[in-house]
């Protein structure tokens, strides 16, 4: 498990520390027939802001979330 604070200029240089304890919640979540502690609406806030700034990126322009 890597946990160095130069992913900015190498993706694959990241923790996934965090990501390891929402599957692990969501498992937990799946056997305990319960919502897990991040539902579909809040976990696909971040891939929103991600796919924004990567259409901001490529076309030089603001995106409006």
């Amino acid at each position: 498990e890597k946990s160095k604070s130069n992913s900015a200029s190498d993706p694959m240089d990241f923790s996934f520390a965090y990501h390891k304890l929402q599957f692990e919640d969501l498992i937990d979540a799946i056997e305990n027939d319960r919502a897990p502690l991040v539902d579909v609406a809040e976990g696909r806030k971040p891939v929103e802001i991600i796919l924004a700034a990567y259409e901001s990126s490529k076309t030089g322009k603001k995106v409006e979330l």
